[in-house]
């Protein structure tokens, strides 16, 4: 395994590099060949992201 970020000494807080759920499903999606960031239509037509929050989690690959 592999320790990503810090936290502090009783590891209740985060203290370096803070992961989030949209972090993990954007990583997820686009591992899948999917892009997060596009743009599908609702039934009327309304444009809706995937995901409109997260980053990439490039400390995962390699």
């Amino acid at each position: 395994g592999r320790v990503i970020g810090a936290t502090d000494k009783d590891g209740g807080q985060v203290t370096e590099n803070p992961i989030h759920p949209a972090d993990v499903a954007f990583t997820v999606l686009d591992s899948l060949g999917i892009d997060p960031r596009k743009q599908l239509r609702t039934p009327d037509g309304r444009p809706v992201e995937i995901l409109d929050d997260g980053r990439l989690l490039e400390e995962l690959y390699g």
